[in-house]
């Protein structure tokens, strides 16, 4: 029967403890070969222990039903469970020997514990330490510091911030001080849970040295807690280290305030944020199985609540399973629901821990160009996995059950999104565009002044002819006055210089007027020249298009349907008074096209020339019209709204590549540039630093 014997035979080793759990009472056996507990109700006890070597299945089958005639089970059902119970070596083996099954040393790199000692004599010495911490009155300060630690933090969140990106994104030696407050934490961490557990009279087994992500860290054995009968007292031992590490978050941010700089500075800082993060994020989080877990299993009176919440879990999708409103999985509706919920949840986050604990390492081995070898490791290591998992059920003649294959297929779901997270994806960067003639400068006025005769836009001209006459009797009155002064002084010089043989005096006087000679041409120069470009000429040789819709002087353009014919509903009409900076069209040329898109400083960063962009157009299908990048501004365009200041943006300058049907210039478009490929952890890493200010 699945390779177990005839006559199944409990351990006469393992450990049993009847405890509190909720409201009901179970029994805990513990395994001191493998370390592990069990939990099981009072029937399945009773099955368990009918296990004695001396009847076979059908003999305790018929033991059960004759001790509850009334209750339904099956012989299937007890083989079932006897075999789940020799797959867990709580069953003697062959020749009474009991196989032990160890875990890969691979799944254990992470978290690599050294052969520790016993703590008693530590602990002796640690004694005066816990009536202070499991007092009532310690409870009661926790509670009014905690919160006002919290609150001053708030108050000065910009200044902890920077701190703390100063901290942990700078040279090596914080990252030895990251390292020195890790250690602290975990050892106070480890110590308290040590010392609650001589506080409710459990035995700490081992305390130890462990390498936490490759930083040496303490560990104590307190697995014995799962023996203590009362619930308040399970739950104290679980949260004894999350307590201790907010002691320590709220001294040290008292420690920070109080200083300004220095070691005891560096380190409470640190210190704030490792007990912070490591409470909220993995030791106080219930869907880790780590303290906040075994407190949430306690509190629901759910033993293996990760294991039973998948269950309920699958029981939702199982079509064997009639449920309705009496329940799902023979739970009741609403908590089936709530641990529903909490399963998704867990299995969720912990594809989400893994991706970015693969993501760190994708991103330190790619830095030396090692990133393809570890994605490789990664693949071989879940294919193993896979392999393995397919083998166990295979034994357990389960492959095709639906716990096996719900298994392999949040496995293969987890391969999934860790190989998307590290995969290289197409990116592009989208943008707002204007199209524009290609070649295309902006004409505009220099001098303000008066239209002399209507503008009209779509001829064709040559560089250097004249498009429009302005009138500026101001500029022409001064250039008149400067000319006529400019010949004053040229004539006083003149004289100055025929005379000066006769008089002295006036020799004396000759470089002063020079200057002022120079000077008033100067002005003549400067007076010209705003003369001269009141009459605007083309900058170059094209087509003269009109400003881009909507403009202050001009209502919408409307397009025939040859695009360098340009038709106005309303012009530039004459007397129209035009002041300086006003875009009166552009020149460029008569079918080549260009967009001129504004990106985003946050993204620019990504582009260069050379890249492919496509245009988004609504009567254009899907990359119908095309091109390249061939310029960047260098120098962002100041944007105002409202009296703010919004982030800048850089002009892109995009060569659309000549299509059937030549665009009409500006139309608004979208442009879609694509940059090079990246994956979603690293897009993730570049979301995060540029919304916290990384580095």
């Amino acid at each position: 029967m699945n390779g177990m014997s005839a006559n199944p035979k409990v351990r006469v080793d393992l450990v049993r403890r009847q405890i509190e759990m909720g409201d009901s009472l179970r029994w805990v056996v513990y395994d001191p070969i493998a370390g592990s507990y069990f939990h099981f109700s009072q029937e399945e006890y009773d099955l368990l222990m009918l296990a004695d070597g001396t009847r076979d299945i059908a003999e305790i089958y018929a033991k059960v039903s004759s001790r509850s005639p009334d209750q339904i089970i099956s012989k299937q059902s007890i083989a079932n469970f006897f075999h789940q119970v020799k797959v867990c070596h709580l069953l003697e083996g062959a020749g009474g020997q009991t196989e032990v099954v160890a875990s890969p040393w691979w799944s254990r790199l992470l978290a690599v514990r050294f052969p520790g000692v016993s703590p008693d004599r530590l602990l002796e010495r640690l004694d005066f330490l816990t009536p202070c911490f499991f007092s009532p009155w310690s409870w009661r300060l926790l509670w009014v510091l905690g919160p006002l630690a919290l609150l001053l933090t708030f108050s000065r969140l910009d200044v902890w911030m920077k701190e703390v990106a100063n901290a942990t994104l700078t040279p090596t030696t914080n990252w030895i001080v990251v390292a020195i407050a890790v250690s602290i934490a975990k050892l106070v961490h480890e110590t308290a849970h040590a010392l609650a557990c001589r506080h409710v009279r459990c035995d700490c087994r081992e305390v130890g040295v462990m390498l936490l992500c490759g930083i040496p860290c303490m560990y104590v054995d307190v697995s014995d807690a799962w023996l203590l009968r009362k619930t308040r007292d399970r739950m104290l031992v679980s949260a004894a280290g999350i307590l201790a590490e907010c002691w320590i978050a709220t001294l040290a941010t008292f420690f920070w305030l109080a200083t300004d700089s220095g070691v005891i500075h560096h380190v409470s800082i640190v210190l704030m944020l490792v007990c912070s993060v490591s409470t909220l994020l993995i030791n106080g989080n219930p869907l880790l199985r780590y303290d906040g877990y075994y407190l949430l299993s306690d509190a629901t009176g759910t033993p293996n609540l990760a294991s039973e919440s998948r269950r309920i879990l699958r029981g939702w999708f199982d079509r064997r399973n009639h449920w309705g409103g009496e329940g799902v999985a023979g739970v009741a509706m609403g908590r089936a629901i709530l641990m529903s919920i909490y399963a998704a949840l867990s299995m969720a986050y912990r594809v989400v821990i893994l991706a970015v604990i693969v993501g760190l390492l994708y991103s330190a081995a790619n830095s030396i160009g090692l990133g393809a070898a570890v994605v490789g490791a990664i693949a071989l290591g879940l294919a193993s996995k896979l392999v393995r998992l397919l083998r166990q059920n295979r034994s357990r003649n389960s492959v095709a059950s639906p716990s096996g294959l719900a298994r392999i297929s949040w496995l293969l779901g987890a391969a999934c999104i860790v190989a998307g997270c590290l995969i290289p994806l197409p990116r592009f960067v989208v943008a707002p565009a204007d199209i524009v003639a290609a070649g295309s400068q902006d004409v505009f006025v220099s001098t303000a002044g008066y239209l002399t005769e209507d503008l009209r836009h779509g001829a064709t001209v040559a560089d250097g002819q004249s498009l429009v006459q302005l009138y500026n009797g101001e500029t022409q009155r001064k250039h008149a006055e400067a000319v006529s002064q400019q010949s004053v002084w040229q004539t006083r010089l003149r004289v100055f210089q025929q005379t000066r043989h006769v008089n002295s005096q006036w020799s004396e006087q000759i470089p002063a007027i020079a200057e002022s000679l120079r000077s008033s041409t100067d002005r003549v120069d400067l007076l010209t020249r705003q003369a001269s470009s009141l009459d605007v000429r083309s900058p170059v040789t094209g087509v003269f298009y009109p400003p881009p819709s909507p403009s202050p002087s001009i209502s919408t353009v409307s397009y025939s349907s040859d695009s360098t014919k340009v038709q106005m509903k309303k012009s530039f009409k004459s007397g129209m008074w035009l002041p300086v900076g006003t875009v009166l069209g552009s020149v460029g040329h008569a079918h080549a096209r260009e967009a001129v898109a504004l990106v985003d400083q946050s993204q620019v960063a990504l582009l260069r020339d050379g890249q492919a962009a496509s245009l988004i157009l609504k009567d254009h299908g899907k990359r119908a019209v095309t091109g390249i990048v061939v310029a960047i501004s260098p120098s962002p365009v100041e944007r105002h709204s409202n009296g703010l200041t919004l982030d800048p943006q850089y002009r892109v300058r995009i060569r659309i590549a000549n299509g059937d049907r030549v665009l009409p210039v500006h139309r608004k478009s979208k442009v879609a540039i694509e940059v090079d490929r990246a994956s979603v952890w690293d897009r993730m890493k570049a979301a995060l630093r540029e919304s916290f200010g990384g580095r």
